[in-house]
């Protein structure tokens, strides 16, 4: 199991926040765009400045879909290795559902695990040691 400490946790979180915050704002530049484009008069300034915030708006969304692609392998990864909780068959789906609808289960996912994870190592410790006995008496 993963030990994360508190203010990671909520930055792993912050990232899944960023993607359902830039989406908006990134439709409301397109569309915004679109009518500057069309009411502005066509001179070298117009395009100069269409030009430029279109650069800065590129790699944010670069950066968006990156952030986005890493989370999904982060998650998979949580999933696969990091997650004793789960069994074989929980993993795999876990994993399946996890790839196909990422944005929409990264906060399901880490509401359950990521959040409640340890974040010391002798919470970790603790917990196996809870585990142990459990598996023992049962």
């Amino acid at each position: 199991m993963l030990v994360l400490s508190k203010p990671k946790k909520y930055l792993i979180f912050s990232l899944w926040l960023w993607f359902w915050l830039y989406i908006p704002a990134f439709m409301l530049y397109v569309f915004s765009m679109i009518e500057w484009m069309q009411s502005a008069k066509h001179g070298h300034d117009s395009e100069q400045v269409f030009l430029s915030s279109f650069a800065i708006v590129f790699v944010v969304h670069f950066a968006t879909i990156i952030s986005v692609l890493a989370q999904c392998i982060f998650y998979i990864w949580h999933i696969i290795t990091k997650n004793p909780a789960l069994s074989q068959n929980g993993k795999v789906l876990w994993a399946l559902v996890m790839f196909m609808f990422n944005t929409f289960v990264i906060p399901i996912y880490w509401w359950m695990y990521i959040r409640t994870a340890p974040e010391t190592q002798e919470e970790l410790e603790a917990m196996r040691s809870t585990h142990d006995i459990a598996q023992t008496f049962s």
